[in-house]
Formats: C-alpha cells, sequence, structure tokens
C-alpha cells in the first residue's frame, strides 16, 4: 500500500507588467511533480494564460493513483504599464498598492453597509406605506359594507 504523498515544485512568484497597448499579460509556469508510484492527476486554481491587473495565488495539486496527494502556492501579480509620459517616484514602493488596495477594500465594505442600510431603510418605509393603505382599505371597506347594509336595511323598512 503506498501512503507517500507525490512532490510537487511550485515556480517563484512572477510578476508581470500590462503593455499600453494590451488589458493582460500572457503568464506561463512550469510545476513539476514525482511519485514513488504513478501521478494520476495534477492541477492549478489558474489555467497558464492571460492574466488581468491584479494579485493573484495560484495553488497547484498533485494527486497519485493511491489518493494521495501534496500541494504548492506561488503568487503571480500584474500591473499596469505607466501611462506614457509619467516618470517613475524615485521612492514608489509595492507596499503603496497594498496599503491602498487595503483601503479600497475597506471604502468598498464601508459603501457596501451603507447601501444595505439605505435598502433596509426603503423597504421598511414600503411596508409601512403598504400597511397604512391596507389599514385605510379594510376601514374603508367596513364604512363600504355597513352603510350598504344599511341601505338594504332602510329599503326593506320601507
Amino acid at each position: 500500500i503506498d501512503t507517500e504523498a507525490p512532490l510537487i515544485t511550485c515556480p517563484p512568484d512572477t510578476s508581470a507588467v500590462v503593455a499600453a497597448d494590451s488589458t493582460a499579460a500572457e503568464i506561463s509556469w512550469i510545476t513539476s511533480f514525482s511519485d514513488n508510484n504513478y501521478v494520476l492527476d495534477s492541477r492549478c486554481t489558474y489555467d497558464e494564460g492571460n492574466f488581468t491587473v491584479g494579485n493573484y495565488s495560484v495553488w497547484c495539486y498533485v494527486w497519485d493513483s493511491s489518493g494521495n496527494n501534496a500541494s504548492c502556492t506561488f503568487r503571480v501579480v500584474v500591473s499596469s504599464a505607466p501611462p506614457p509620459g509619467a516618470a517613475a517616484s524615485a521612492g514608489s514602493s509595492s507596499v503603496i498598492p497594498a496599503v491602498a488596495g487595503a483601503a479600497g477594500a475597506g471604502l468598498l465594505v464601508l459603501l457596501l453597509l451603507v447601501f444595505i442600510l439605505v435598502l433596509r431603510r426603503n423597504q421598511k418605509k414600503k411596508i409601512e406605506a403598504a400597511s397604512s393603505g391596507y389599514a385605510e382599505l379594510m376601514a374603508m371597506s367596513d364604512e363600504y359594507i355597513l352603510e350598504r347594509a344599511r341601505a338594504i336595511q332602510d329599503a326593506l323598512m320601507e
């Protein structure tokens, strides 16, 4: 019985810049694996090919014929080319986009919460208006029924 997991080696983290006339960068890699038995399957969470601007964690998995498995991970970072004529900042760092990304994510969450609160408030107003309209309808119906009953009673009494 084979209990030994296969070996898998991911490539190092990689980065690319999207050309000014393109929307994605072509990324390819080689993942190596071996096993003491037979490697049945290997897959990665992303396929090689065109990657748009962003940060990607690529996980690769391998299974052998006995069901043993192994995995590894690497990062793909794709950035956009600076606009033509823009000078690179002397103190630029890759930490700045990460912080801006975190701040942007925080802002996105905040906007989402505000949107949900506005939706709930509008829904509550609609429910209150519908309830009020229903109560008016019910009250008018009762008045109408009483009025019709009185008219019938008056007609019978004549």
